[in-house]
């Protein structure tokens, strides 16, 4: 009889460890599972900040050159008149020379070709002319340089467009 007692304790002792590991298991399942989501939720939060910090500072360039762009025109204009001081002229015209090599350092490029085929996503076409010299839809004047920074168009040129 003792035997048996003996052998149903040990069982029983055998099972409550069984039980114990399957308990300290799904635990451990649970909080390992609990970690990887944190993990992956902190990697996402982590990645969108950086999305949403890197188009932050470029909307703000962007403002930035944009406020900047009636400066050169009114230069471009300066630059572009008689003028009977030549050392005024040539003031001006150094001015607009370091504002457009700081602009081609920040990746700013101006977009006002003439013979180019019109493109709505960077030409505004407030004219049109029937003009022999060019073929259909081809921006024959410029009256408003436009700007671009990489790829986002900061401000349209204003064209001409032949044969439209």
């Amino acid at each position: 009889m003792a035997d048996k007692k003996k052998q149903t304790e040990e069982a029983e002792e055998i099972v409550e460890e069984a039980v114990a590991e399957t308990v300290e298991k799904a635990v451990y399942d649970e909080l390992q599972d609990s970690y990887l989501r944190l993990l992956a939720e902190f990697t996402n939060f982590k990645n969108r900040t950086a999305k949403e910090k890197t188009t932050i500072f470029g909307d703000g360039e962007a403002f930035a050159i944009s406020s900047i762009l009636p400066v050169i025109d009114t230069l471009d204009l300066a630059a572009n008149t008689e003028s009977t001081d030549e050392k005024y002229k040539q003031g001006v015209l150094m001015t607009l020379t370091n504002l457009k090599e700081v602009f081609e350092k920040m990746g700013v490029s101006e977009i006002s070709e003439i013979g180019v085929s019109f493109d709505p996503t960077v030409h505004n076409a407030v004219l049109t002319e029937e003009n022999e010299e060019f073929p259909e839809n081809t921006v024959s004047a410029v009256f408003q340089k436009g700007y671009k920074l990489g790829d986002k168009v900061l401000r349209p040129a204003t064209v001409k467009v032949a044969n439209a």
